[in-house]
């Protein structure tokens, strides 16, 4: 077995485990996209109270998310960080119903390390970056977009032998906490969450530079068949009032302002 496809088992084991342990409690299993985990663990919390019965969220790239989903992980929603993860999943009989778009994310900057923050993007060519942390844009739709704009600003060419990718969010963000790279792009967000305050310095980027980020949910083929009423009404509270109103205090621009 070759080492991507190990850890690819490896994960998915790990999935199924703790769906199995939610199971057990009758509870909801949420997929997570990774931008999302801060923001997704208040809004699961304030369901909960209400609804009486718990929801536990798994945190990945929303790839991996994606991939787990398809091989048979028992999760009851998908909320990812794009619309297309959500989309293949319905292709492939996975999820059922439309993907609805629950928010809109944004890029920012962090930085972790002495330098000038209101640089903004050109950071990235300063002399005291050696290491850039992006979420891999093969699974992670902000690091895609990361890898988009400094192609189209003509900046990728001068810093991608600094980069270093991050399979997710979570990860890119580690790299930077940690010390390990100077800077990174991430979700804004991450840095906006209680437990990263006073963590280093961020700004977040124009929307201008980037294309847009509808980050889009579904509820799974599992789900349907599993919690139907349950799935239901958990993604009904993320759309409502009092759920978008979380979001928006996570830095994401609500689905009910667009």
């Amino acid at each position: 077995m070759n080492r991507s496809l190990y850890f690819f088992a490896l994960s998915l084991t790990l999935a199924l485990w703790a769906c199995n342990r939610a199971a057990e409690t009758n509870g909801l299993r949420v997929a997570v996209a990774a931008n999302a985990q801060f923001v997704m663990q208040e809004l699961a919390d304030s369901f909960s109270r209400q609804a009486g019965y718990p929801v536990e969220t798994v945190v990945g790239s929303s790839g991996k998310l994606k991939a787990q989903i398809e091989h048979g992980a028992p999760f009851d929603l998908f909320v990812a960080a794009d619309t297309a993860y959500p989309k293949a999943l319905i292709d492939a009989d996975a999820a059922v119903d439309s993907v609805q778009v629950y928010a809109y994310g944004a890029l920012a900057i962090w930085i972790n390390a002495p330098l000038n923050i209101n640089k903004q993007l050109a950071l990235v060519v300063d002399t005291g970056v050696h290491k850039i942390a992006i979420p891999n844009p093969e699974l992670a739709p902000y690091g895609q977009r990361t890898v988009e704009m400094l192609q189209n600003v003509f900046l990728w060419d001068k810093v991608k032998d600094k980069v270093v990718f991050g399979e997710s969010i979570a990860q890119t963000s580690q790299y930077v906490e940690s010390g390990a790279c100077e800077m990174g792009f991430v979700s804004k967000s991450v840095v906006m969450a209680p437990q990263m305050r006073g963590k280093g310095d961020w700004v977040e980027l124009s929307p201008s530079l980037y294309r847009p980020i509808p980050q889009g949910m579904v509820i799974t083929r599992h789900g349907r068949e599993k919690h139907p009423d349950q799935s239901r009404a958990f993604a009904d509270y993320l759309m409502s009032e009092d759920g978008q109103k979380i979001f928006k205090k996570y830095g994401y621009r609500r689905a009910l302002d667009q």
